[in-house]
């Protein structure tokens, strides 16, 4: 099997052939004659007026004549031939032919393709092309006729006409006459191009059918490229080995443009298969293969494939340039990754590929994304020293680094030095300043950043005006806003929806709740974006309750809000502990298929768990369940937990069955809630009925936390040290506490109380007193449960020392 696609980058190289960039089209070497050397184009100053010619007076052997006498002054003949088609002479095919023959003989093939493509525009009545190609054809010069072929067909594909283009395929043909197959392949690229890969395909099939025309190597990887474009792969397979078939192998573009098209109908790894097919069967490839697959997969998010296809360009001796590294670096620092993209980005200096200002500003703006200001001015100024120059969208991004920290001022110098630098600056450059100064308060500022932008004559967009919107906002100019607004419209910048939601939200973080409720009521078509950010802005408030009591009006009423602003709204009511509106958020939001997220859910349950409604922390967890979510380790340690508490030991410990049985990594967390759990029924069970099931039980999860190599921390070796004191092990219990020590783990007072109860309860009140005297050096003040433990027991004269040692 073997198969490609062409690069886009491949075609440049070839931009004789396959250039679509203007009308005038030069044809390749062979197109034309060797005696015809292409002169320049007519030179743009005014000839002297022709001769006047009228149609009663001049024949067709006549404007010959008269041409032959121009040939050394073609601009003048130009001006002769409009003249005659002004006045209507140009009705005769042999005149134009005459013409046209002229034109080829001492122009170039861009002249006669411009000079078709203003006869085809001027709609001539009359004048049929064809019958010009006979009348060329019938003075014995079958090569001026179809290199006139060849360039009315360019005439056509260059203004759109396909079909008439189409015609002047098969019309000739029907004669044996056919274009060359380079026009034809600058026909079928064109149509793709246009979104017509289709008819490219089309043509294609039907010109294979008459005959004369013998397919090039970019003729079949002009037609993968369409198929591939149509998802139609497996005939692009055959076509491809049609192409082998007639011994055409050695076009590496053909076999990237079939992996190219795979990749860009996310079927990469696919693509990776047939290059690796390719590469066995020792077929033409280039890097540019390569780095398609390398890009596929990056979009498909697979990075460790896309990085196993650098490592096998390296092996195969095809150097990764900036283009391979950019893509992964890309694919790396859009998932948050940065780490990761860094380090790639180190690999590619180490090996000698010069980075770019594209790769420079991805990692930038990844730094920028994720909050770390200074450490994106930093990267900056180290890759100001790189021999590279940085573009307007670096700068944009450390300019909005600087705002987000307040320097405004050195982001307003940033800008002053993309001026001195000559620098393209457009609207996003300035808007991003005018951001800071709102951001800073400072509105004024801001208004001179936009007078600035406008003297330049730079329009402020809606983006600019949405952002002024907001900063005035903010600052309580409520009648500022207003003539913000009137301006908007007079400029005919309708205010939109985003406009609104920057003005109810700033006044909403300015603390003018009433007046946003008051704008919101004003504004006459809402939709729901509108009352989006208004529960928004409740919220940004901390007006939780009227955001819900808003949110269950547009509820009742059928409005539904989008998913991040019920998150938005359910966050609030947790951090609020109003677990009871949130429950009742989340079963709206459920019943209207927007369900929380796994986190959503972790903080549900968190509140619920505290108040300690069991059932419903249950219904929200199998709730989640349902819902194709899978809990994470903290929220099953929170059901274990209330389990517990509720009395429910077999359901916490299915819970921790089913966490094994998912794979669900337990932590050391999880495992001090099961251990105490079951110490606290061992003990229990220890008082009231003999039963070992449940120190079994501990001792199993215990083995099994050693095994994970999972170390006790300070939580559980205090649950393990009560544990063994109550049980009478005060030998093992100080014996773990010698180990806490040797591991800096530091006992807090809750470590110092169980060790101090289990001492009072064994008589070791020597032990207490230095305990006591260690915490009391160590700054650890004494609980109430200590006191307490101490009080209760006042058989003897040390204990009550200690009691008045407690005291101090």
């Amino acid at each position: 099997m073997r198969f490609p696609l062409i690069p886009p980058l491949a075609f440049s190289n070839s931009s004789r052939r396959f250039s679509s960039s203007s009308v005038f089209l030069s044809l390749d070497s062979d197109d034309a004659s060797s005696d015809h050397d292409d002169p320049p184009y007519p030179s743009p100053r005014r000839p002297p007026p022709p001769p006047p010619v009228s149609s009663s007076s001049s024949s067709s052997s006549e404007v010959v004549k008269m041409l032959n006498g121009l040939r050394k002054d073609p601009n003048l003949a130009l001006s002769l031939f409009f003249d005659m088609r002004d006045n209507g002479f140009l009705q005769d095919a042999s005149t134009f032919a005459a013409f046209v023959a002229f034109v080829i003989r001492s122009g170039s093939a861009a002249d006669l393709v411009a000079l078709f493509v203003r006869v085809i525009q001027s709609r001539l009545e009359g004048l049929d092309f064809m019958d010009v190609l006979d009348c060329l054809a019938a003075e014995g010069s079958e090569p001026m006729m179809l290199f006139a072929l060849d360039c009315l067909i360019k005439a056509y594909v260059s203004i759109g006409m396909f079909e008439e283009a189409t015609d002047c395929f098969f019309r000739p043909g029907r004669r044996g006459c056919f274009p060359r197959i380079t026009t034809c392949n600058f026909f079928l690229n064109r149509l793709i191009e246009c979104d017509k890969a289709d008819s490219a395909v089309a043509l294609y099939k039907q010109l294979r059918t008459m005959g004369g025309l013998k397919s090039n190597d970019y003729t079949y990887a002009i037609v993968i490229k369409a198929l591939c474009r149509m998802g139609e792969f497996e005939e692009a397979v055959n076509v491809i080995v049609e192409m082998e078939e007639a011994g055409l192998v050695g076009n590496s573009f053909a076999y990237s443009t079939f992996i190219e098209g795979l990749c860009l109908s996310r079927r990469t790894d696919l693509a990776y298969q047939f290059l690796r097919g390719f590469q066995a069967a020792k077929l033409p490839l280039n890097g540019y293969a390569y780095a398609f697959v390398v890009r596929g997969f990056c979009s498909e998010s697979k990075f460790e494939e896309a990085e196993g296809v650098l490592l096998e360009m390296e092996e195969r001796g095809l150097i990764p340039d900036a283009y391979c590294y950019g893509a992964l670096i890309h694919g790396y620092c859009k998932g948050g990754n940065l780490l990761r993209g860094l380090a790639l980005h180190e690999d590619m200096l180490a090996k000698g590929v010069k980075t770019n200002c594209y790769i420079v500003s991805i990692i930038l703006q990844c730094i920028c994304d994720m909050g770390l200001y200074e450490e994106t001015i930093s990267h900056f100024k180290d890759y100001m020293q790189f021999d590279i120059i940085l573009d307007e969208v670096s700068y944009n991004i450390v300019m909005n680094a600087l705002c987000k920290l307040g320097r405004v001022e050195e982001a307003a110098e940033l800008l002053e030095e993309m001026k001195g630098k000559k620098m393209k600056l457009d609207s996003i450059n300035y808007t991003t300043l005018i951001s800071g100064y709102c951001l800073q308060g400072n509105v004024p500022k801001a208004w001179e950043v936009v007078d600035e932008m406008t003297c330049r004559g730079i329009i402020p967009d809606v983006i600019t005006y949405n952002i002024l919107a907001g900063g005035l906002s903010r600052a309580g100019l409520v009648l500022d806003v207003h003539n913000l607004l009137s301006c908007m419209e007079s400029q005919g910048i309708g205010p939109s929806v985003a406009t609104y939601n920057a003005i109810i939200k700033g006044l909403c973080i300015g603390g003018k709740v009433k007046e946003a409720e008051d704008f919101f009521s004003k504004i006459e078509d809402k939709n729901v974006d509108i009352y989006t950010a208004m529960v928004n802005g409740f919220c940004q408030a901390n007006h939780t309750e009227k955001a819900y009591r808003l949110f269950r009006t547009l509820s009742e009423e059928g409005i539904l809000m989008n998913k991040k602003t019920c998150f938005n709204l359910l966050h609030h009511l947790l951090i609020e502990g109003d677990w009871k509106k949130a429950l009742q958020l989340h079963n709206r939001m459920v019943a209207s298929n927007l369900g929380p997220s796994q986190n959503m859910y972790r903080g549900l349950i968190a509140s619920v768990c505290r108040d300690g409604d069991i059932r419903s922390a249950r219904m929200l967890f199998e709730g989640s369940i349902s819902r194709g979510l899978v809990p994470d380790v903290s929220t099953y340690t929170m059901m274990m937990k209330s389990y517990f508490l509720d009395g429910r030991s077999q359901d916490a410990f299915n819970l921790y069955k089913d966490m094994i049985k998912k794979g669900i990594g337990m932590d050391v967390i999880a495992y001090t809630v099961l251990l105490d759990g079951f110490s606290k029924i061992e003990l229990k069970n220890k008082k009231e009925e003999p039963d070992d099931r449940a120190r079994d039980v501990f001792h199993m999860i215990y083995r099994e936390m050693l095994d994970k190599q999972i170390s006790p921390d300070v939580i559980l070796c205090t649950v393990l040290i009560g544990r063994l004191c109550k049980l009478g092990n005060l030998a093992e219990a100080e014996d773990l506490w010698s180990k806490m020590i040797e591991h800096e783990l530091l006992p807090d007072v809750a470590t110092y109380t169980a060790l101090i109860s289990g001492c009072l309860r064994w008589g070791r009140f020597e032990r207490v007193d230095y305990l006591l005297k260690e915490m009391s050096v160590k700054g650890i003040p004494l609980d109430e449960q200590i006191k307490s433990l101490l009080r209760k027991d006042k058989r003897d004269t040390k204990n009550l020392v200690l009691v008045k040692h407690s005291e101090v």
